[in-house]
């Protein structure tokens, strides 16, 4: 019988914490959501969102090694940041495309009605 090393607690903690969201997730569950399939719906946004946080955290834990896990999310942090940004960004851009368009179509229709 081997001993369980600190890898092997940590994965049977986060087990246990999943199953534990699992009962409560099923807890909260009434007879339409049951019926419409809409539980299955939730429990997979469930289990997506916790695979989500795991391989975030073990690949900056992969990228970082030996970093504090408060220094790996300052570094989370600031890469949400900056996507933010890139995203407002983008927003601003789609929005002046969109308005450029709504201008130079506004334009042709002003012509064709003089015509």
């Amino acid at each position: 019988m081997t001993t369980p090393t600190p890898d092997d607690e940590h994965v049977k903690a986060q087990v246990s914490k999943e199953l534990e969201d699992a009962k409560t997730l099923a807890k909260t569950l009434n007879f339409e959501e049951v019926k419409s399939g809409e539980w299955f719906i939730r429990l997979l946004q469930q289990v997506v969102r916790a695979y989500d946080r795991n391989a975030r955290a073990t690949y900056f834990q992969k990228k970082y090694p030996g970093l504090p896990p408060d220094e790996i999310a300052d570094i989370l942090n600031q890469t949400l940041e900056e996507e933010k940004e890139t995203d407002e960004l983008l927003t601003q851009i789609a929005e002046s495309s969109i308005n450029w368009q709504a201008e130079a179509e506004d334009e042709e229709e002003e012509e064709d009605e003089e015509k």
